[in-house]
């Protein structure tokens, strides 16, 4: 969750005093409360209903120490805390035991302020998972709440039938994108002709993206613009398409090598192709390149978290990655080879993990994307990727 275009983590005193300044009004993303008090059950409760509204609503910024006026930030008064280092861990813990299902994208954030006192800045993400009820102490008699521009207020019973609805839409909705999307890519009709039958294909998808009314700015991501880190990735061109902005590498007159496609909402998709090869001369099995995929799969997921932070697409978002045209190959390396007998040829054309999720842009990329591949790993009977140590460390061309 960002304030202002920053991330929630890095808000310091300067960017609270330019929204006094500015005379920012509270609204459906932004909610000011000059006084922070958990000290009765009562409390608490408030406190979660404002932050589990958020989560079921669009998201959005609770900040405790601004003073307001007819929902305008008049003033930054700061909180006096007296033990300011574990105020944040208590209330990461009341939000994590107070709400069900828990919130998963939040951020809290204490400010020191130079008058000594200090300011809370809590980022909530739009949750997939929700509604989200309060469940502190009991879940009996508890309530739903959700946002409006007004501020929250509690769900009615149509209103909380529509949200569980609703949830259940978004992910059919992802799910129905990321098939469409494999669907042409395996008869390569997708947005450039694939040189390699072996195919990669990872997908970021935001939970943003099932929102029709949301687009992202193309115009950050042409040369010159805000979004650089897709640019590191070395590619023969780039430039607008239909569904987006396109990125192209490698390649011959035979088809390109890889790409990848950012879409209009905020979608991510990242394919390479190859031939396998034969380097058991042996057996008569051919080896997918894991080595080359698992490599562009982590670099592009890198560049895609920092796309979506200077784009300011909030989490979570879902990570599905997909191999096809690999029927009788083996996900081997050569030192994994002992015999024929220890390799097992993959019995299907297409291989599709189950999908994780990113909670945020703060995210271990290797420990999300490690046990993705041991999947793949595991299809050809080995007990996971080599390319990851146990603490899921990327261990790259060293293997």
């Amino acid at each position: 969750m960002q304030l202002k275009g920053r991330d929630v983590d890095k808000v310091d005193e300067e960017l609270l005093l330019s929204l006094v300044k500015d005379g920012a009004t509270e609204d459906r993303h932004l909610d000011f409360k000059e006084k922070l008090d958990l000290s009765t059950d009562a409390q608490k409760k408030e406190f979660l209903a404002d932050v589990t509204s958020f989560a079921n609503a669009a998201g959005g910024v609770l900040i405790y120490g601004m003073k307001e006026t007819d929902k305008i930030a008049v003033e930054l008064s700061g909180i006096e805390l007296g033990q300011p280092d574990s105020v944040e861990a208590r209330l990461n813990s009341i939000i994590m035991s107070g709400t069900d299902p828990r919130v998963p994208g939040f951020q809290v954030r204490v400010v020191p302020l130079a008058s000594r006192r200090h300011a809370i800045v809590i980022g909530v993400t739009s949750s997939w998972m929700g509604p989200h009820m309060i469940a502190f102490q009991s879940k009996q008699n508890t309530r739903f709440y959700s946002r409006t521009s007004n501020g929250k207020y509690a769900l009615d019973v149509t209103e909380l039938r529509n949200a569980f609805l609703l949830t259940e839409s978004k992910g059919e909705h992802i799910q129905r994108f990321r098939d469409g999307r494999l669907t042409k890519i395996v008869a390569n009709e997708g947005p450039v002709r694939l040189s390699g039958p072996v195919r990669s294909i990872l997908h970021v998808v935001p939970f943003s993206a099932t929102d029709p009314a949301f687009r992202i700015d193309l115009d950050s991501l042409r040369p010159g613009g805000k979004v650089r880190d897709l640019y590191r990735l070395s590619w023969r061109n780039f430039r607008p398409s239909f569904e987006g902005f396109l990125f192209v590498g490698g390649g011959s007159q035979a088809g390109v090598e890889r790409y990848v496609q950012v879409f209009r909402n905020g979608a991510i998709e990242a394919v390479r192709s190859d031939e396998s090869v034969a380097p058991f001369p042996q057996s008569n099995l051919r080896q997918v390149p894991m080595g080359v995929f698992e490599g562009y799969a982590r670099s592009v997921l890198i560049a895609a978290i920092d796309t979506y932070r200077q784009l300011g697409v909030e989490p979570p978002a879902f990570v599905t990655y997909a191999l096809c045209g690999i029927r009788g190959t083996v996900v081997a390396t050569q030192r994994s080879m002992c015999d024929d007998g220890a390799l097992v040829p993959l019995n299907s054309d297409m291989l599709v993990v189950q999908e994780r999720l990113l909670e945020s842009l703060d995210a271990n990329v290797d420990a999300l994307l490690h046990p993705l591949f041991d999947e793949i790993w595991n299809a050809s009977g080995f007990s996971g990727s080599p390319r990851w140590d146990h603490d899921h460390k990327w261990l790259g061309d060293r293997v």
